[in-house]
């Protein structure tokens, strides 16, 4: 049996894949690196600030064209940034889009 010993719901995961953000009904898109997530929420990185408690509609996209791409709805729980000036977001996921 595989032991996990972070008191979450959910084991996180690593993504390591592109991804894409918008604020909802905006058209502007702004990219980022997805670093892993969870059935709850996901880590990722871009190159600007985020406003923690906002919401962004979220493509993440797999590597390997076997997988489809994950559409999510999230709000930003966290964004600090990092030595390299680069933000690093926690978000929650609150919804996932549907197909």
């Amino acid at each position: 049996m595989i032991e996990y010993g972070e008191k979450r719901d959910f084991m996180r995961m690593d993504a390591n894949c592109s991804m894409t953000f918008k604020k909802p009904g905006s058209k502007k898109v702004s990219t980022g690196f997805c670093i892993d997530l969870s059935g709850a929420g996901l880590k990722f990185e871009t190159d600007k600030e985020l406003e923690t408690g906002k919401a962004f509609e979220v493509c993440i996209t797999p590597e390997k064209e076997v997988t489809p791409p994950l559409e999510v709805l999230i709000e930003v729980i966290r964004c600090e940034q990092s030595e390299d000036s680069k933000w690093h977001v926690a978000a929650s996921i609150k919804g996932i889009k549907g197909t």
